[in-house]
């Protein structure tokens, strides 16, 4: 599921439209980065944020895009883009983030949540919703 998702947000990225980034982690994945820290002796793959609940198979990537602020998590996840008005987006560079924090709706018009499909509506409907609110 991730490989339709990196070219995606790559291809974002090589358009200079994600100011910040912020990886969060479930606790295979701090795990896995613990390691890579260790055999590369970098610690840079320790700065990410870490779920407060147990979560066997999703990690997040949180990025702000202009005015916006967007959750992308791996497998059967939404993705979520939040307008600067919403109250309930989640705040990059956390260290630990609860459910409802990372698995929040924007409300009403401050924001949208796009499905995955398999025909890849989703990438047009978020870089349309990218293009017309940043």
């Amino acid at each position: 599921m991730w490989e339709p998702r990196r070219k995606f947000w790559t291809a974002i990225d090589d358009r200079k439209w994600i100011d910040e980034a912020w990886v969060v982690l479930n606790d295979k994945g701090a795990q896995y980065a613990k390691s890579l820290a260790k055999e590369h002796d970098d610690k840079a793959f320790m700065s990410h944020g870490l779920l407060n609940f147990h979560e066997r198979e999703k990690c997040f990537f949180i990025m702000k895009v202009g005015n916006l602020t967007i959750v992308e998590g791996t497998h059967n996840f939404k993705v979520r883009i939040f307008k600067n008005e919403a109250t309930n987006a989640p705040i990059l560079r956390n260290r630990g983030y609860s459910k409802n924090e990372i698995s929040s709706v924007p409300n009403g018009s401050k924001g949208e949540a796009f499905t995955h499909d398999v025909s890849g509506k989703w990438m047009t409907k978020t870089e349309t919703f990218m293009r017309n609110n940043r």
